[in-house]
């Protein structure tokens, strides 16, 4: 192989991590160009195929969509292309050209970071565009903030406000584990990403990354730390965030809106994010009441919707698409508590695999609260970005466990 085409496919591979620069359909492009261009490396590589049993296990989600889809009276490509990602990312991984390292690796996940805050940067840019610095921390009357909703409506593609945070959540959970080897890097990037965090306000997002903030300086506190100014660093940020992030506007209010609005039912066009959710799980537990031993299927949202026309004296669920806003009530009401349950074990598998890294640990934990409010992984941005993460950590998991057991 020469020295052109390795650089070739190893560029190929850091672009599958521009995820958070690319639109859903280039985003997939990327990793199709990245296969096609490695396959004449694949044949050089040494597999043992006894091993491809352990990411195979990786691919369940993707065969139980395929299985009801197949077997159901309507089928839905959309539902299965949706859940390509489960199967081709342990297939990549695992048939990934010989020259790929698990440096190569590490690697790509420091241009996910890069990219994360180039798209930060380009939001910026596409607001103070049209508007002034001070209407950063705005809010609307909706408790919307103004920054979230103007980049949301104005830039070329959209992408949902909690799982472009969740970028940046991820992103900072990196830089915490890794700031040694860059500190400059991770020091902006940890700066940044709080940040933008705080300007887009996704709830769910702030909660969890003050839970890892905290948990960190919990597990540094009993390990030695390279650099004293680190964990001071690190423990001023955080004593800052806890003080400070709940008085800003753009966030206080945010919270404020779940004790006012809780209790009141949605009339009208009184709704907010917080009575909406309400609704939305009340129909979440009336469909589970009444759930068929193979559930819904693809016609889920359409029950959805019947519930929440009968239940609320609105046609808010017109306006927009409301699906479950959790990925586990999704799994049940989509496929049963069969489904439900094997997702379960899949994640306990993922679990066992990647529990010896704090690192990996950390971002599956960030990965599972957030399903607990999101449709994570019904998203090609979510399911994407957990596919690859899960496929590279068993992956980097598996070869140190190997050169252990050799040594």
């Amino acid at each position: 192989m020469s020295k052109l085409y390795k650089k070739i496919i190893i560029f190929l591979f850091y672009l599958i991590m521009t995820l958070p620069l690319l639109k859903p359909n280039i985003s997939s492009i990327a990793v199709i160009i990245f296969t096609i261009f490695s396959i004449p490396a694949i044949y050089k590589s040494k597999f043992k195929i006894k091993d491809l049993r352990k990411y195979l296990f990786l691919t369940i989600p993707f065969f139980l969509f395929l299985f009801h889809e197949v077997f159901s009276k309507s089928f839905n490509e959309k539902t299965v292309l949706l859940g390509v990602p489960f199967l081709v990312f342990p297939l990549i991984i695992f048939f990934k050209p010989y020259f790929i390292t698990i440096k190569n690796i590490l690697k790509s996940l420091v241009v996910f970071q890069i990219s994360t805050l180039l798209q930060c940067i380009i939001y910026l840019v596409v607001f103070l565009k049209s508007n002034h610095i001070i209407r950063l921390l705005d809010i609307s009357n909706e408790n919307i903030p103004f920054f979230r909703e103007f980049v949301t409506a104005n830039y070329l593609k959209e992408m949902h406000p909690t799982y472009f945070s969740s970028f940046l959540l991820f992103s900072i959970t990196i830089s915490l584990f890794n700031y040694s080897k860059n500190r400059v890097l991770h020091t902006i990037n940890f700066s940044l990403s709080i940040f933008f965090i705080l300007l887009f306000s996704s709830r769910v997002i702030i909660i969890i990354m003050l839970l890892t903030l905290f948990s960190f300086i919990i597990l540094s506190l009993n390990k030695r730390i390279e650099k004293k100014i680190y964990k001071t660093l690190i423990f001023v940020v955080i004593s800052l965030s806890f003080l400070y992030v709940f008085k800003l506007d753009v966030v206080n209010k945010r919270f404020i809106e779940i004790k006012n609005h809780i209790n009141k039912p949605i009339v009208g066009n009184y709704y907010n994010s917080t009575n909406t959710r309400v609704a939305i799980y009340k129909c979440n537990v009336f469909l589970m009441e009444k759930l068929p031993f193979w559930g819904y299927g693809d016609s889920l949202q359409k029950e959805l919707n019947d519930c929440y026309e009968e239940t609320n004296d609105s046609n808010f669920y017109k306006l927009n698409i409301y699906n479950t806003h959790n990925y586990y009530f999704h799994m049940l009401l989509y496929g049963g508590w069969i489904y439900l349950l094997i997702f379960f074990i899949f994640l306990f598998y993922l679990f066992i695999k990647i529990k010896s890294t704090l690192l990996y640990l950390f971002i599956f934990i960030q990965f599972i609260l957030v399903n607990l409010t999101e449709n994570y992984l019904s998203r090609h941005y979510g399911v994407f970005l957990f596919c690859y993460f899960t496929a590279i950590f068993i992956f980097i998991n598996e070869q140190r466990n190997t050169r252990i057991k050799q040594i």
